[in-house]
């Protein structure tokens, strides 16, 4: 390592870094602007100024921009040279010239990377009094608010939109003083991941406009460390909390995951949890009326009809994805382990029950984020992973720049050069093929693409893993496109150093995660074969579950990484391991073919009409005679319960989530809950009668010994016992202001701060705020750093993960793979019916509509598109309808009139059914008919308060 001279001070230093991110890590406070640990250094803000010598003789130095810099062995450098002080101020004193100066009225007064560094170089005198340039600012959409006039001009926002997330909508604009970050008219900014502008933006050109709807600075929020809950990737998030309303949601940092950034679905949905819509007191249903009951009559009623947690057949409990392990896991205990089905449909049960499997017999490593970013050579198998786990997708669009980082590795230009990276890789990617239903976001920077039915995606995987190893499961018969496909994505996997397989529940297809563990197994046996003087067998396959042992393997190249839909997904599954067709349409099965004359169903934070066809559903509702939901939102399958439950949202609640990965997590609750608001857990610990868990943690600790593929969830944060020198931790920050003054119109007197016996955390700014477990820190702050750029003082090293590590706790890490193949029933559809009106369906997903709870966020709802049918133009042609004409779609039972949107990505014979919450088709293993319509089409829009099915709608 080399040897670095720091104003007299030596040290032995990482040399792959740049100067900047050097004495970052150790400690020594520099300013910057343009620098970005994501986005790399192109050296425009000149803030980083330096003076380097060329030995110990030379007293004069030179001056060098750190963030440009490589360490040399033996560098001597100094940070507090008086000429590089007077540059700092005079760069700073520059970009403030026309700086508006409005920190009062900023929402990023108090968190403000601008302000941290004009603090940090000591410029505080302003001397400029000449007019300022302004510019006109622009509507971008629901999410970001435009201030162009508090730009200092250092291209972090363009960088990161471009470069890094793909946009091609904002742009610079201009020259000189004059140079316009926005879009070249007014309009939203397309990119789903635009709303981290807000964070990477040093100043308050872009600024969170939810956040602004019901301002409030950093220091007067509330936070808590929390997960996001709308896909399975599992973000670190931070949501922030004032007068009892949740007000913001930020990045938290985690290296292994999430890193610095959030999809705009995960930063902005938040406010279902502020939604009208909210269940906050208990009802029950009288006639076609609800009235409010007390939390005893409702209590009564539930000990009732549950049956006091006999696990009698006269109750069964249907749980949730969206719900907490230990809210799942209380309702199983309640109602026995027979009668508790996850609540979603057997199609994506049966998905989601080969992705357990896969993962829990790991073929390959399963891949992290981070890891995913490091891949060679990705295949992506029917999932759109943009619209099922974004962050993934941002993953994998890095990913795909490693060949060009190598290009330059070889020229010798260090990968924090961005520019030089930049120009050297040009439009040279590593390879990613994308093999799904539809085209996807993907596709412009995918080498191959290949769209059609799951039925022969599947075939394609089973063909790559065969022609990897042919002691694999044989596919069908190829035709000479599919095999020349074949070929090229099995010698790119052959010749990567990390291959990446990506597949998931999204296309509802077992068969098609099972291929994929298949191609992970088949590389990993090729891993483990190099070397090896073995022929390979070339004789046909006859026992197609069996594969060669591979317990000696080196498979830590071969990665994989399987998608589900819902944020505790894979947690629910786990819990029906042994029961892999305990799903939704198997509660509804028993409960129509019950016998019993008091059947009662508790249904946990699900809303069944999204999962089944609307006949199915009303049959279920008939046969149940007493319907029990526990719910924090307003929605179908409350309104038709006869007692509901006011359930506390996640940001209300503890509870553990089980990532795509397999990472368990915590998250605690910013505040306490409202009025007769509880979480789930404990309104079925009350049912229960038993009395068997006082604590939250005793939950968790009753899953994790019941389940052994659950044992360590109990690690995934300290417990609420955890304290240092007797104090627990603060949720506000240490400026925390108003305690008084918020509720002075009732008394000048302080109030009592509500106690948290759950966590190891207090509603208070009385506590321990810093050297916290990373899964305990609320909120990022460290000494002289404010804005979100604190974060680098609490890393290992710049950009890598956390001191201490990283929150969360791999579930699947210990396991190994039996080196068996995993079981491929592929049944192939044919594509079109003898009249030409019958297709093959395929789900078609939104990152903007198609999550349960995202919908009722009111700024993200703007972006939800209406319910459409896409067809390929040949079966439009056929239909006799021209895109925006209305189609009549009947799958199984159900109906709908829908307008057609041509997209011509489809394959011939299929029909893509966006996956939207308003409406829903049934299985979409069955055909779908349709013909042209005279009738109006479905137009409805969100949030769902337009709609007269809701409580507020029938209450007397």
């Amino acid at each position: 390592m080399p040897t670095l001279i720091i104003d007299g001070e030596s040290f032995e230093v990482d040399g792959s870094k740049n100067l900047l991110e050097v004495c970052i890590q150790l400690g020594r406070e520099i300013p910057y602007f343009c620098w970005h640990p994501a986005i790399g250094s192109v050296g425009s803000c000149r803030q980083c100024a330096v003076t380097q010598f060329q030995d110990a003789d030379d007293q004069r130095g030179r001056m060098v921009m750190s963030c440009m810099t490589s360490v040399t062995d033996g560098m001597i450098i100094s940070l507090k040279d008086p000429k590089t002080q007077t540059f700092r101020d005079q760069c700073i004193e520059s970009v403030m010239a026309n700086h508006p100066h409005d920190c009062p009225v900023c929402e990023k007064g108090g968190e403000c990377h601008l302000q941290d560094m004009t603090n940090l170089s000591d410029h505080t005198v302003r001397i400029y009094d000449g007019k300022k340039r302004t510019h006109r600012n622009q509507q971008l959409g629901p999410f970001i608010n435009h201030e162009m006039n508090r730009c200092i001009t250092c291209y972090r926002c363009v960088r990161y939109y471009q470069d890094y997330a793909g946009g091609d909508d904002l742009q610079a604009l201009g020259s000189s003083s004059h140079v316009y970050f926005g879009r070249d008219q007014d309009g939203p900014l397309e990119n789903p991941f635009s709303g981290n502008l807000v964070e990477v933006c040093p100043t308050g050109v872009f600024t969170d406009k939810t956040y602004s709807q019901h301002y409030t600075r950093k220091w007067d929020l509330q936070t808590a460390p929390s997960i996001c809950s709308h896909c399975s990737v599992g973000c670190n998030t931070s949501p922030g909390e004032r007068y009892g309303t949740l007000r913001r949601v930020v990045n938290r940092y985690n290296g292994a995951v999430n890193g610095y950034f959030l999809c705009d679905r995960g930063r902005y949905a938040y406010d279902f949890v502020n939604s009208e819509q909210r269940v906050r007191n208990v009802f029950r249903k009288q006639g076609d009326r609800f009235e409010a009951i007390s939390d005893d009559d409702g209590l009564k009623l539930l000990n009732h009809w549950a049956g006091h947690g006999s696990g009698s057949s006269a109750a069964i409990g249907i749980g949730s994805p969206r719900a907490s392990l230990e809210a799942n896991y209380a309702l199983l205990d309640l109602v026995g382990k027979d009668n508790f089905y996850a609540g979603v449909s057997h199609d994506e049960q049966q998905a989601n029950h080969s992705i357990l499997n896969v993962l829990s017999n790991p073929p390959a490593e399963i891949a992290s984020l981070q890891q995913v970013k490091q891949a060679d050579a990705i295949l992506v198998l029917g999932e759109d992973i943009l619209n099922t786990a974004p962050l993934l997708a941002l993953s994998v669009r890095q990913a795909t720049k490693n060949k060009g980082k190598a290009m330059a590795a070889a020229a010798r230009i260090p990968e924090w050069l961005a520019a030089a990276v930049k120009n050297i890789a040009q439009e040279v990617r590593s390879p990613l093929f994308n093999l799904t239903v539809a085209e996807t976001d993907l596709d412009p920077i995918s080498q191959q693409c290949y769209h059609d039915i799951p039925e022969v995606l599947v075939n394609l995987a089973t063909a790559i893993a065969y022609d990897l190893d042919a002691t694999a499961p044989p596919p069908a018969e190829l035709n000479d496109v599919q095999s020349q496909l074949v070929s090229q994505i099995v010698s790119a996997l052959k010749a990567a150093q990390r291959p990446l397989i990506i597949a998931g529940s999204g296309c509802q297809s077992a068969a098609l995660v099972n291929a994929a563990g298949n191609i992970a197994q088949a590389l990993s046996n090729l891993a483990l074969n190099k070397g090896s003087n073995t022929e390979p067998n070339t004789e046909p396959n006859t026992e197609p579950n069996t594969a060669p042992s591979a317990d000696n393997r080196d498979d830590s190249q071969v990665m994989i990484s399987l998608v589900v839909q819902d944020a505790n997904s894979l947690g629910l599954t786990a819990l029906i391991e042994e029961r892999p067709s305990a799903d939704l349409d198997a509660a509804i099965k028993v409960c129509v073919e019950s016998k019993s004359s008091e059947l009662t169903a508790l249904v946990l934070e699900n809303d069944l009409s999204r999962r089944v066809e609307p006949c199915i559903k009303d049959s279920f509702d008939q046969a149940v005679n007493h319907l029990i939901a526990i719910d924090c939102i307003e929605n179908k399958t409350t309104a038709a319960a006869e007692l509901i439950l006011p359930a506390a949202s996640v940001a209300e609640s503890e509870g553990t989530f089980v990532s795509n990965e397999g990472r368990a997590q915590r998250h605690f609750s910013v505040y306490p809950p409202a009025e007769q608001s509880l979480p789930s857990w404990q309104w079925l610990e009350k049912a229960s009668g038993a009395k068997k868990w006082q604590h939250f943690d005793e939950v968790t600790a009753a899953c994790a010994e019941a389940f052994p593929l659950l044992k360590n969830i109990t690690e995934a944060a300290p417990d609420a016992s955890f304290r240092l020198s007797g104090r627990k931790v603060a949720r506000q920050p240490h400026r925390y202001s108003g305690r008084g003054s918020m509720h002075s119109n009732l008394s000048v007197d302080e109030t009592q701060r509500p106690n948290d016996d759950e966590s190891a955390l207090s509603y208070s700014m009385e506590g321990l705020s810093q050297h916290l477990p990373n899964a305990l820190q609320p909120d990022r702050w460290a000494p002289a750093w404010n804005s979100s750029e604190s974060v680098n003082q609490m890393q290992s090293e710049v950009g890598g993960e956390l001191k201490g590590g990283d929150p969360g706790v791999r579930l699947f890490d210990e396991r190994k793979s039996s080196g068996e193949w995993w079981r491929v029933d592929n049944t192939q559809r044919a594509r079109s019916g003898d009249d030409n009106q019958s297709f093959v369906p395929v789900a078609l997903y939104h990152i903007f509509g198609s999550d349960e709870l995202s919908v009722y966020s009111p700024s993200l709802a703007q972006r939800i598109p209406a319910p459409y049918v896409a067809l390929n133009s040949v079966d439009a042609n056929a239909l006799h309808v021209t895109s925006g004409e209305a189609v009549s779609v009947q799958l199984g039972d159900t109906c709908h009139v829908l307008t057609v949107r041509i997209n011509d990505s489809l394959v011939v014979g299929s029909v893509g059914l966006p996956q939207l919450k308003e409406f829903q088709f049934g299985s979409l293993q069955q055909r779908a008919s349709l013909k042209k319509s005279t009738e109006t089409a479905l137009q409805s829009q969100f949030p769902l308060a337009t709609k007269k099915i809701l409580i507020k709608e029938i209450l007397p």
